[in-house]
């Protein structure tokens, strides 16, 4: 019997070994012995058993072990008894019918094996390469018994491969026989035909629909293991010839599976791609092969890959590759072919992979397309490309015109024009390299005449087939011949320009003034019929008449005048208002008839619409719905959705690479855009755009902005790569949307406050990266010349166009030169380059100018600019985030932004390079251009605005003030008169700061502290004797003070800050004035004594400001009394002594009080209090005077922590610094809550000067005393039971319903604003109205007089209906002869639990 007549009859037998081994209910005889049981079931086995179904019982015995019903013990190898069985059944089975065959019982199982995959294939009806979930569990079933059978040997990998080869096999099977070691992938590729097989299986693989995650696993799986053993097979170098036979199957598998995709690349859509081309595009990840397959394999696996892409199917001739060029750019590719590039180059430097390409142009015959294609990759994902290719452009040149090569040279222009097709972004344009290569002397054409002519005659070849374009190139910037070969050049133009005629591009576009010469001037290089418009305007301001190229143009070469000429000329725009030399020339045409009246009538109606829009700003048109521009906008979201996704710098390039074509499907050039860098002109008012490119520039400024947003969200600036850099170099490729960019920016500028925060960024961004790319970006000419005749990068001449001339100009070209200085910070340090590189020039300028005149506090660091510290690195990059983070904020203001940037020692440094500086008269020629009546300074202010660098304006200044005083000084001295009245500086102040305290109106207040720390400056910069005058009276000379205590008294004390203190150096200043006065008295001593007693009664402020800084001022004031006077006044030694006093007061002692003034006293106790430190607590414990012998020091005492309190509230200080302040506030009115003088300290009573009390007022601020009524309630709400103490008080029930209708007041106006406290304002309220209910409960009803009680009652009916009804009572109360009134009654009022509304 055969191998096959058994296999068909045991597919007829039935039963299965389980059914063999079952209990029986029938009789049977009893056997003896343990041999004939064995030799009756092997009996039995042999006439029942199907060597197929043994063998799948076998395979799943195992499995059905663990889990059936029996749970038979498992043995130490974890196999059952049934598995061990069934493997020993079916080894002896299949030997025993091995020997009835007569065949090797592993050529047997394999047969059985192979039958078996067969019939299971055969069931399911599968025809693809993997296998269904069912099937692929049954053959991991067979495949575990098969290798059990091989472990005893009875098992043949080999037969079962020649068996199964013939049975059309399943890949996925060929897989799962390599992964159990059964049969290895390399033993399956040496059968003849299985490259086509393979093929086809791998196809099949790639094209199956997955549905669910674990089939795409699998399908994984057999992918990554068959083609790594491909590669390593097929390109691992072996001497041996049987090995090469399996190498060559390899690599043609591989081939053709290349040749298939790049096959299914042709007729797919770019948005579409072919989801079985894109399967087996993974398997050139580097990350599938591991370690399985060596780096040397992999990389001569992805070289011959390349090789194969460069020369598949090379259909195309050299001569239709220059012609279908343009159609090649990366944007066109289809995204699998250029992903297909990036991951078969990763494995090489661009070094490489150009010279292998060189090497493939030079020996084999190429497809252009995928060539071309390929340089565009890696144009746009390696930013290091550019430089290699210049190198291999400039290795092909000179190789050609060594040799005389033609095939190099095609190749080489092939190349240049593919990378210019990309963009500046990614490689000069077409015109640059060709200027470059071949424009000058030093030429590669330039070394010989037979050079020259294999330039020429190359170039003459392939004019028939240039686009125009090209043609276009090599007309306007020639290639430098020497005056005796002008006939070459000439032949060549007159060649192109009739191609171009046959191609219906007018040649009449060349222009009017062409001058075809190897020697191009700059001006040459502008679009014609811009020049040609330029040129003849100039000519007819010089000479007042029509030039005569222009009218010969009018008449023979009527359609260039008609088509180009005019429109340019006629571009609308908003007219001046005096008649410029454009104007005149135009209406001279007119005049002459040369314009047609329907095109001088449509110009003059759209310059009046483009003056009726011209002021449209940014916010409006990028907000506008429904753009046209779908793919431009698409493609912009995309690019910030990868921004936003941190995506690598390859797929962003790529992207704009998109948004480049984009943009061009748009907005296209034409063909004198693509061949000329145009010469951008800006006028001085405000440019118009164009219409038709309008909607496109918004739309990409407004993505721009947005794309900046998304990427400062993300990271940082220096952390965000070459994005922002690349995306203005793509725009700078686009000519016509380029120009129309700038002349919108240049408006925008203009119209900066209107912009918002995110408009801002956007534009400050994109100023740093124009200055960046500057050596690629046309020049900008501003207009008109007389003006500004030099040329200028782009950023500089936008930077033209902050003004300054308002305040609200000001802040926003603050705002901005804040942000751009804050960006370009953070992108020098990413690139290691110098801050200079990325700001412009007159940006800083322009922040060195509002700096000083916005910000004050920034005015005596500009001139220590330079100040040669330096951050180490992980510093500077803290503190430039730093300075980034607050420039983002938007709950930050530019003050913080300005601060946070100027500790950076390289902004400062940025005045070390020249044209960074700001000259005297640059600073003065803004300071003209500002206009008063809306500037942000006032008049005073403007004297010290300038930045201290230029302080020799500010120093003329104050040496003119100087002379002005000492010379009215003189002539007063040498008059000899008997009094004058006034002093020259204190009169201008007063004038000047004549306005009277309004808490209605910040502004005005905010106006006087601004005008008064500027007098300030001038005054500490004037000597100090020039400020007290001395005067007659009687016999001797007393000091004339009257000027200086009511400036004091009536300016100064306004903007103290801290309250109750004048500045030290101030404080300082004047009291040296005295004792300097004092001088030129006939007793210095004497006269500085009575100088001394007027301030300490007339300008208490004075004197408690000296004792406040008595520390820092003692050593300057004694040794000035003993250099003028030879001793010291007697204030200056009562203030040692109580200071003294103080000091030893503090510490807990009882010391003998100086005579001196309890206010004297009081300021100093505090400070000693203050200096020597210590817990509150502490502070308590200390302060031991006693109430009845010290009351008003401590009554002052109060009055000094009181303001303490306030100054803490409105600078907004630490909580622990407001509870210290409040806490002794509160100590201190426990100690004097019977008596009645603290009252006074927020109450006036009205008795003038004989209130002791009353010269705290002043002393501190009108904003303290105003807020006198918030400290009381503060202060009485913390007291706790002091309140029952305090009502029994005189005046305190009138001065606390008073101050609680002050209290109203201030709430209800506003005035608690700058407050910054725990208390919500409303809860205060609360409290102070309880505190009011309480003490009118409490008060006896002779506490207040009749009319007090009424004109109490009557302020608070208004403002607090509860309380006035509480007084009303008490007002019926007092006087009971009055009608009663329908309010309820006190107990009602009292016992009432509301709070305040």
């Amino acid at each position: 019997m055969s191998l096959e007549e058994l296999s068909a009859s045991q597919y007829t037998q039935t039963k299965t070994f389980a059914s063999l081994i079952a209990h029986r209910d029938v009789k049977r005889r009893r056997l003896q012995s343990k041999q004939e049981l064995h030799e009756a079931a092997l009996q039995l086995l042999i006439q029942n058993q199907n060597l197929l179904e043994l063998f799948r019982e076998t395979a799943s015995g195992s499995k059905t072990g663990e889990n059936g019903c029996d749970q038979r013990t498992k043995d130490v190898h974890g196999q059952t008894a049934v598995g061990k069985i069934g493997i020993s059944l079916l080894e002896r089975e299949l030997r025993r019918e091995a020997e009835q065959l007569r065949v090797p019982v592993e050529v047997l199982s394999a047969q059985v094996l192979v039958d078996m995959l067969i019939d299971l294939r055969q069931q399911e009806g599968g025809l693809s390469a993997m296998l269904c979930s069912n099937e692929r569990a049954q053959v991991s079933v067979l495949l575990k018994a098969a290798r059990q059978l091989l472990t005893v040997g009875a098992f043949s990998p080999k037969h079962l491969w020649q068996n199964y080869w013939k049975a059309q096999p399943v890949l996925e099977v060929v897989y799962y026989l390599h992964a159990e070691k059964l049969l290895l992938l390399k033993d399956t590729l040496s059968e003849s035909g299985v490259s086509v097989w393979l093929v086809a299986q791998l196809q099949s693989l790639c094209a199956s629909r997955v549905t669910e995650e674990a089939e795409g696993e699998v399908r994984q799986q057999v992918l990554s293991t068959v083609v790594c053993e491909l590669v390593r097979v097929g390109f691992h170098k072996v001497p041996d010839s049987a090995d090469s036979a399996v190498s060559e199957n390899c690599s043609s598998v591989l081939d053709h599976m290349l040749s298939w995709m790049l096959d299914s690349l042709v007729d797919t859509d770019n948005s579409q791609p072919e989801p079985a081309a894109g399967v087996w595009l993974c398997v050139y990840e580097t990350s599938l092969f591991g370690a399985l397959v060596s780096e040397d394999t992999l990389r001569g696996f992805f070289r011959h890959t390349l090789t194969h892409i460069l020369t598949h199917q090379p259909r195309l001739r050299v001569s239709d590759a220059v012609a279908m060029q343009s159609q090649w750019s990366f944007a066109k590719a289809a995204p699998l072919l250029t992903s297909l590039f990036r991951k078969v180059c990763v494995l090489f430097s661009m070094e490489e992979v150009l010279v292998h390409l060189q090497q493939v142009l030079e020996t084999l015959e190429v497809n252009w397309q995928n060539v071309l294609s390929c340089l565009s990759t890696l144009l746009v994902y390696h930013t290091h490309t550019q430089a290699c290719l210049k190198e291999m452009l400039s290795r092909l040149l000179s190789s050609a015109f060594h040799t005389y090569d033609v095939e190099k040279m095609i190749t080489a222009f092939l190349l240049a024009r593919q990378g210019a097709l990309e963009g500046l972004a990614v490689f000069p344009s077409y015109s640059d390299w060709f200027k470059m290569a071949f424009g000058g002397t030093s030429g590669y054409h330039g070394n010989s005449k037979k050079s020259l002519l294999f330039l020429m005659k190359f170039l003459s070849d392939l004019v028939p087939f240039d686009p125009p374009q090209y043609l276009k190139v090599h007309i306007m910037h020639p290639p430098y011949i020497t005056g005796k070969h002008r006939a070459l050049l000439q032949e060549y133009v007159s060649l192109a320009k009739t191609r171009l005629s046959d191609l219906k591009v007018s040649v009449d576009e060349m222009g009017l003034y062409e001058v075809v010469s190897g020697a191009v001037s700059e001006a040459q290089s502008q679009c014609p019929a811009q020049w040609d418009v330029e040129k003849a305007v100039t000519l007819f301001q010089s000479t007042g008449r029509i030039p005569a190229t222009v009218m010969e143009a009018s008449i023979f070469r009527r359609p260039y005048f008609l088509t180009r000429f005019l429109p340019v000329l006629l571009m609308p725009r908003v007219l001046p208002q005096e008649p410029d030399a454009k104007m005149a020339f135009i209406d001279a045409l007119r005049k002459a008839e040369k314009i047609p009246a329907s095109v001088f009538s449509s110009y003059s109606e759209a310059c009046l619409r483009e003056r009726q829009e011209g002021g449209t700003v940014l916010g409006d048109s990028l907000e506008k719905e429904g753009t046209p521009h779908v793919d431009v906008q698409t493609q912009l979201q995309q690019l910030r959705r990868l921004l936003t996704a941190g995506a690598n710098e390859g797929d962003i390039r790529a992207q704009l690479s998109r948004l480049s074509q984009a943009l061009g499907n748009v907005c296209p050039d034409s063909p004198e855009d693509q061949t000329n860098h145009t010469v951008i002109r800006l006028t001085l008012d405000l440019p118009t755009i164009s219409h038709t490119v309008a909607s496109v520039v918004d739309l990409v400024l407004r993505g721009f902005c947005q794309c900046v947003l998304d990427a400062c969200r993300v990271s940082p600036p220096h952390r965000q790569g070459q994005w922002a850099s690349m995306f203005l170099r793509m725009l700078v490729g686009q000519q016509k949307l380029y120009t129309a960019l700038i002349l919108r920016t240049f408006q925008l500028l203009h119209q900066g406050p209107s912009l918002a925060a995110a408009h801002v960024l956007g534009l400050a961004v994109f100023l740093v990266e124009m200055h960046a790319c500057r050596e690629v970006c046309p020049l900008v000419e501003l207009l008109p010349c007389s003006l500004r005749s030099a040329r200028m990068s782009p950023a500089e001449a936008l930077s033209t166009a902050l003004l300054s001339s308002t305040a609200s100009h000001m802040q926003f070209s603050l705002r901005l030169s804040v942000a751009a200085l804050c960006y370009a910070r953070c992108r020098s340090i990413s690139q290691r380059e110098e801050l200079n590189h990325w700001v412009p020039g007159r940006l800083h300028k322009q922040l060195l100018f509002l700096m000083p005149r916005l910000l004050p506090e920034t005015r005596a660091s500009v001139v220590t600019m330079v100040d040669g510290s330096v951050f180490s690195e992980g510093a500077d990059e803290e503190e430039c985030l730093s300075a980034w983070m607050s420039v983002t904020d938007s709950s930050g203001d530019v003050r913080s932004s300005v601060r946070a940037m100027w500790k950076h020692t390289a902004i400062r440094n940025l005045w070390s390079h020249p044209e960074h500086q700001l000259s005297f008269s640059e600073w003065l020629t803004a300071e003209l251009k500002v206009q008063r009546s809306e500037d942000a300074l006032s008049e005073s202010e403007r004297l010290l605005s300038a930045p201290e660098h230029t302080h020799s304006c500010r120093v003329d200044v104050l040496s003119r003030l100087q002379e002005l005083v000492w010379e009215l000084e003189f002539v007063r001295i040498h008059r000899k008169t008997e009094r004058e009245e006034g002093h020259f500086l204190w009169d201008l102040m007063a004038q000047r700061c004549s306005v009277t305290s309004d808490p209605e109106n910040i502004s005005i207040e905010l106006e006087l502290q601004r005008t008064l720390h500027t007098f300030n400056s001038v005054i500490l910069a004037l000597p100090a004797v020039v400020l007290v005058r001395v005067c007659a009276a009687g016999g001797r000379n007393p000091l004339d003070l009257k000027a200086l205590m009511e400036h004091i008294n009536n300016h100064q004390r306004r903007v103290c800050c801290p309250a109750a203190a004048l500045s030290c150096s101030l404080t300082g200043h004047f009291l040296s004035a005295v004792f300097s006065a004092s001088v030129k008295c006939d007793s210095p001593v004497e006269a500085a004594n009575i100088a001394l007693s007027q301030l300490s009664l007339k300008c208490p402020l004075l004197l408690v400001s000296v004792a406040h800084w008595w520390r820092r001022l003692s050593p300057m004031l004694c040794s000035l009394c003993e250099r003028v006077m030879g001793e010291q006044p007697a204030l200056i030694q009562l203030l040692r002594e109580c200071h003294e006093w103080a000091s030893r007061a503090a510490q807990g002692l009882s010391p003998a009080v100086p005579p001196a003034p309890p206010l004297l006293l009081a300021v100093c106790l505090h400070c000693a209090l203050e200096q020597q430190g210590g817990s509150t607590e502490h502070i308590k414990a200390n302060l031991t005077l006693s109430p009845e012998r010290h009351k008003q020091v401590l009554v002052f005492l109060m009055f000094f922590y009181t303001t303490d309190l306030l100054s803490a509230h409105l600078r907004s200080q630490e909580e622990k610094i407001v509870s210290h302040a409040k806490d002794l506030s509160v100590h201190l009115l426990t100690l004097l809550v019977d008596s009645s003088d603290w009252l006074s300290l927020f109450h006036q009573s009205g008795s003038g000067q004989e209130n002791v009390f009353q010269c705290v007022t002043m002393v501190t601020t009108d904003v303290n005393i105003r807020l006198m009524p918030f400290a009381f309630f503060s202060i009485l709400a913390a007291a706790g039971g002091v309140l029952d103490r305090a009502v029994r008080v005189p005046r305190f029930l009138h001065t606390a319903v008073t101050l609680y209708v002050a209290l109203l007041r201030l709430f209800l106006h506003g005035h608690t604003a700058p407050i910054s406290s725990e208390t919500l304002p409303l809860q205060l309220l609360a409290r102070a109205q309880r505190i009011v209910l309480n003490s009118i409960q409490q008060s006896p009803i002779s506490s207040l007089s009749h009319s007090q009680w009424s004109k109490v009652q009557a302020d608070c009916e208004e403002l607090d209906p509860e309380v006035g009804s509480a007084l009303s009572m008490m007002l019926h109360a007092s006087n009971p002869d009055l009608p009663p009134d329908l309010n309820p009654s006190l107990d009602a009022i009292f016992s009432s639990s509301r709070s305040f509304p």
